[in-house]
């Protein structure tokens, strides 16, 4: 069952990908800058997600032990919207979690975190999860990918 949901994803993200190239390559004919930007990144982030199917087809087939990470796995997982781990995001504010506090003063920018509160500290996905759940480095980095 997981194994068709992995292949299903997977066909999906191909074509998605296959439809991002071909709107970019229209772009390029028509000398949209906005839109060329856009959709590379839009095939940034395919390959990306493409990247961690694969991890976990490897995974399945025994590729990859089972329990270990790689360094493919730890840069997917810092990749994972940081805005999804953190209530309450507006205008890339929100209040910090990690004390009291009553006016936001966690900033979030490039899919970093950084709060201007008592913390003056900075996250990326992986360490906020680690902090916010108590969990290890290994066991973050599982729960993002």
């Amino acid at each position: 069952m997981e194994a068709l949901k992995l292949s299903q994803d997977t066909d999906a993200c191909i074509d998605k990908l296959f439809w991002h190239q071909y709107c970019l390559e229209e772009c390029i004919d028509g000398c949209c800058l906005v839109m060329t930007i856009y959709y590379r990144q839009e095939i940034e982030t395919d390959i990306k997600k493409l990247g961690v199917l694969g991890r976990k087809l490897d995974r399945m087939c025994g590729i990859i032990k089972p329990g270990s990470i790689t360094d493919e796995d730890i840069e997917a997982a810092k990749l994972y919207p940081i805005e999804e781990l953190v209530e309450g995001v507006k205008k890339n504010m929100a209040i910090c979690p990690f004390h009291q506090e009553t006016t936001p003063s966690l900033h979030i920018k490039n899919n970093k975190a950084y709060c201007y509160g008592s913390c003056k500290k900075t996250w990326d996905s992986v360490s906020f999860l680690m902090q916010k759940e108590g969990i290890s480095f290994v066991e973050s980095v599982r729960r993002l990918i």
